[in-house]
């Protein structure tokens, strides 16, 4: 009696690893990113600073390690070391060494337990229906990372953001039991061929390319230069929407009475009675000159002396002193809310759209021309940019963009190893991959951190995110120069073909 397929097992096992793994702490990390700015007074480079840093430390892991290990032992590794992070986040004390170091242990963990094993070990199981099961794992980030975004918000308004963070990171132990028990590298391991067929595909004995052999092809290169562009435009507008809603809510905030009044929809207070704005007024001339600047006005707040010094620049007696530092506290607090409903908001739209994209574009990848495919839904991501910054008023809810955005990104990341695997092989995956996405990673990390130091100097993300929309065109623009793809059992060595030649 012929067994039932067990790939579509190790499928719904991975959809839940790979979310835990990276869609929970990946796309809510961001979501502290305003809290740290806060608390320790960093600047936006410093907080985006940690992560290319140990981008650029690890860049070695991914071609010497991956290769050499089972992927799914590599997942039980990297999501413990992910867990351990998101502990020492949560446990900071200010120190921003200590804050980059535990981004290189987050790095690691990351490229051990995210898209590489994963990817590697659905193209293994799969080959007709690849880019469908690709799709369906890559659901797992966008529905976790979208019940990760419904959560964060809550649990810091109820715990602090040091115990939301290390709640998070405790979740991610729950990938181990599936990784030990459900998932399995390769078909054979239970008897089987790729999609539950009686004999092996042609390219199951195709030897592996070279790393030597992939470096040599100009196509390869198109890969690496598009799927960078394009993960590293996303992993900006990620990184940094907190803070883009953030500087929009400023603007569109101006003042502690139109604080009250976003609040008072949200049932934040009750204006009847509120007296948070008169006790600011005081403060009056100097949120006038300066307008809203949460960051600013947080690092007084939480600074005795400095507000002290500010308190007395605008003439406030000292006895006032207390209750105008309370209120200026409460605006804070108010908006903070505010900025938390817009980020949450919008990311759990982007996240369930992504799974619609993710969806989608696995199925056309599976009945159209894969280089088509990726090039429409590399332009769509880098349409949706300007969006970002033309249609977005915290503390509206920014449906068009991040309904449009979150369904470009889900097909993103999903259509690299589909094309990688397309061109050069599937028994070249991993060490495709291994190249691929240090690289991308490096664009995930610096590209942000560079986009940082542009909001600095033009103190707007107006120009950085012209950047960022450009830098999105390329990605389209490199995978349209793609060459058609080469039949995988043309030009390919089979691995035993020196051996035959010998014998003879």
């Amino acid at each position: 009696m012929k067994k039932s397929f067990y790939g579509w097992w190790v499928t719904a096992a991975a959809f839940i690893t790979f979310g835990l793994s990276v869609g929970l702490p990946y796309y809510n990390i961001s979501f502290f990113y305003d809290y740290f700015e806060k608390t320790y007074g960093w600047s936006k480079a410093q907080i985006t600073f940690g992560f290319p840093l140990a981008a650029i430390l690890t860049l070695w892991i991914g071609p010497i390690i991956i290769p050499r290990f089972s992927p799914r032992k590599l997942i039980l590794v990297g999501t413990g070391l992910t867990c351990l992070a998101f502990l020492g986040f949560g446990n900071m004390n200010g120190s921003i060494y200590v804050y980059w170091g535990l981004w290189f242990v987050y790095t690691v963990g990351y490229i051990l337990s995210g898209p590489i094993p994963h990817q590697i070990i659905i193209a293994q199981w799969f080959r007709k229906n690849r880019g469908k099961a690709m799709g369906v794992v890559y659901v797992g980030v966008g529905l976790i990372g979208f019940t990760g975004s419904f959560m964060v918000k809550p649990l810091t308004e109820n715990l602090t953001p040091g115990q939301a963070l290390m709640v998070m990171g405790a979740l991610l132990l729950l990938a181990w039991p599936l990784a030990i028990l459900v998932l399995r590298d390769k078909p054979a391991e239970k008897g089987q061929y790729p999609d539950g067929a009686e004999t092996p595909p042609a390219e199951i004995s195709v030897a592996s390319h070279s790393y030597k052999y992939l470096v040599h092809r100009y196509s390869f290169w198109l890969l690496v230069a598009g799927s960078a562009c394009s993960i590293g435009s996303i992993g900006a507008v990620n990184f940094h929407m907190k803070f883009v809603f953030q500087d929009q809510l400023d603007a569109n905030v101006r003042t502690p009475e139109r604080a009250r009044t976003f609040a008072a929809r949200d049932g934040l207070t009750d204006p009847a009675t509120d007296k948070t704005v008169e006790d600011l007024k005081q403060l009056g001339p100097y949120i006038a000159s300066t307008g809203i600047r949460q960051a600013e006005l947080a690092k007084a707040a939480k600074n005795p002396e400095e507000f002290r010094s500010l308190a007395q620049r605008q003439g406030v007696a000292e006895p006032e002193q207390d209750g105008v530092r309370k209120a200026l506290e409460q605006l804070l607090a108010w908006l903070q809310k505010l900025l938390n409903s817009t980020w949450r908001a919008a990311s759990m739209i982007i996240l369930a759209s992504s799974i619609g994209g993710r969806l989608l574009i696995g199925a056309f990848s599976d009945k159209f021309n894969k280089k088509w495919v990726m090039t429409i839904s590399y332009f769509l991501s880098a349409l949706t940019i300007p969006l970002l910054l033309m249609t977005v008023t915290p503390p509206a809810t920014p449906w068009i963009f991040a309904l449009l955005f979150g369904f470009a990104m889900g097909a993103d990341y999903m259509l690299i190893p589909l094309m990688a695997a397309e061109q050069f092989g599937v028994n070249s995956l991993a060490r495709c991959m291994a190249i691929i996405l240090p690289v991308n990673t490096i664009a995930q990390t610096w590209f942000p951190y560079f986009v940082s130091l542009l909001r600095e100097n033009f103190g707007s993300y107006a120009i950085a995110m012209g950047v960022v929309f450009v830098v999105a065109l390329l990605s389209a623009v490199s995978i349209a120069l793609l060459p058609k793809r080469e039949k995988e059992d043309a030009e390919l060595h089979v691995q035993d073909a020196g051996g035959s030649a010998a014998k003879r």
